[in-house]
């Protein structure tokens, strides 16, 4: 039977660094069997198919000149060949069950088996790198604010997006659709050696026969100039306090704990409480007095 592989993200878990690095073996995946899919990749961001995750969430980004869903099976249904879709943004199409539901009809309607990959990043670091680039969007809520409303609500929303911190609860949104099987991989242990070589690892490519070198890490930023000015403390992206990373590994720590256990993951490190507050009165009085 044929699979399709839909790479859902999260996002900051080097999901550009993957998109360009299959965009550009396509030939080679090609040859072990897999189509890298032209449909729905807009030309500002043409190696991924966010097109395709816009049309899903109603985003206002969404163009049929980049390829809709119709261009998409067009493109797939006459081959025998496995396909990989891939947008970090389908984190937020997730979140329109019925309409990402239909999309998964459709490949299921051409034989094709269903696989949802995710990664997850560790929350800490998921919250700082997901402000940083947020700011840089245009996100002018402050990040006290914006650390509030994900303990509030184990989420963020901002425009069309959602971004999910409890995991336990987003994976259980993807399990939910019928027919698919949800494969799951922590970000911090593949980023030790490359996700783009744990991503390859799932869909069981001779990856010998891959070139890999150079492995991009394909995150585009403004230059240092561009950066500073959107921050005011230091002139640096801000960072979570001792006291604020306690609160996330409380507040997210029980649920990680079950989905390391049903998807048999490592613990992240980052949200382990004893490395975060160690047991003395310095540290007890700074948990109590710092925002």
């Amino acid at each position: 039977m044929r699979q399709c592989y839909i790479h859902v993200g999260t996002h900051k878990t080097g999901t550009k660094s993957l998109q360009y690095f299959l965009n550009h073996h396509r030939l080679e995946l090609e040859a072990q069997g897999i189509c890298y899919p032209q449909a729905g990749r807009p030309a500002l961001a043409p190696d991924g198919h966010h097109n395709l995750a816009w049309e899903i969430s109603g985003d206002r980004r969404f163009s049929t000149d980049y390829g809709d869903s119709k261009s998409l099976f067009r493109e797939i249904e006459g081959s025998s060949l496995d396909v990989i879709i891939s947008s970090e943004d389908f984190e937020c199409s997730v979140h329109h069950a019925d309409r990402f539901g239909k999309f998964i009809a459709q490949f299921q309607s051409l034989g094709i088996r269903t696989n949802l990959v995710v990664y997850l990043r560790n929350q800490i670091d998921y919250a700082e790198s997901l402000y940083f680039t947020l700011a840089l969007l245009g996100l002018d809520r402050s990040f006290s604010d914006y650390c509030d409303e994900i303990l509030e609500t184990n989420a963020f929303r901002w425009r069309e997006w959602i971004f999910p911190f409890r995991y336990d609860t987003f994976l259980a949104q993807l399990a939910s659709f019928a027919g698919v099987e949800v494969i799951v991989r922590s970000f911090d242990a593949a980023a030790i050696e490359s996700p783009i070589v744990d991503f390859l690892s799932i869909l069981g490519l001779d990856i010998a026969s891959i070139s890999l070198k150079p492995l991009p890490w394909h995150n585009r930023r403004q230059d240092l100039i561009g950066i500073a000015a959107q921050f005011h403390a230091n002139q640096m992206p801000p960072t979570l306090s001792l006291a604020r990373q306690n609160q996330f590994a409380k507040a997210f720590g029980e649920s990680n704990r079950t989905v390391y256990e049903t998807y048999r993951l490592p613990d992240f490190e980052r949200m382990r409480q004893d490395r975060l507050i160690a047991p003395d009165a310095s540290n007890a009085s700074l948990v109590q007095t710092v925002k």
